[in-house]
């Protein structure tokens, strides 16, 4: 499963930022690793309709001066025997400006930092990400979502 998560990672970070599309399986618990050991901030939303706790985990660990700013989402129902997982997104920025919610989707917006080969300098550009969270038929949370560049 862990060479799984790494699999479906890597992939996401060879993609071209226009094609940048993913589905993604929760990190397991027992994989023995600490997903928040380099938390720099965290925002906490609460999802009334769909009745979860959505955490978003702004990471170091990059170079500061090429993004690094990789993020870590945690879903959890609010049903004391419901589900609750962690997620390693693969977005990678350098600054997170707005998360939103809608229609059991995480839209977050942001910065990059883009070299530009032309004028070999970094410019910071606009991003934008929607991850997409899923029940079952009983709807019950699922351990996968989508991440997708916008």
């Amino acid at each position: 499963m862990k060479r799984n998560i790494t699999r479906v990672i890597f992939l996401c970070l060879l993609l071209p930022s226009a094609l940048f599309s993913a589905e993604i399986v929760a990190v397991q618990e027992s994989a023995g690793e600490a997903p928040y050991s380099l938390i720099n901030k965290a925002t906490i939303i609460k999802v009334n309709e769909d009745k979860v706790t959505i955490k978003v985990f702004e990471t170091g660990g990059g170079d500061p001066a090429m993004n690094g700013n990789k993020l870590i989402v945690t879903i959890c129902e609010w049903d004391r025997g419901g589900n609750c997982y962690t997620w390693r997104t693969g977005i990678d920025l350098y600054v997170v400006k707005d998360i939103t919610t809608a229609d059991r989707k995480i839209i977050i917006r942001g910065a990059a930092h883009v070299s530009n080969k032309e004028t070999l300098t970094i410019e910071t550009v606009p991003v934008s990400y929607i991850i997409e969270y899923y029940f079952d038929e009983s709807n019950v949370l699922k351990n996968s979502i989508r991440v997708e560049k916008m």
